[in-house]
């Protein structure tokens, strides 16, 4: 049975998605990607990203995720 780490994302307000995320797995960070591609087709310009509640899980896939945020340092 397949659990997806991203179980949910939706808009809030017109230009406001909500994204939660209960925990990083090997497919966390293409979860991801793929509920933020459809809220930006969707309108989105902000968003409000859950982890209340995440157990951690893969590092690997904590620090993907975190590169789609943050910028490269130099």
């Amino acid at each position: 049975i397949e659990v997806p780490s991203v179980p949910y994302g939706f808009k809030i307000a017109p230009d406001v998605g909500y994204v939660k995320i209960n925990r990083f797995s090997s497919r966390t960070a293409r979860e991801l990607r793929a509920a933020l591609k459809q809220l930006k087709k969707e309108g989105m310009q902000k968003l409000v990203l859950d982890l209340r509640g995440n157990g951690g899980g893969y590092l690997e896939q904590a620090v993907t995720v975190a590169d789609q945020f943050l910028e490269k340092a130099l």
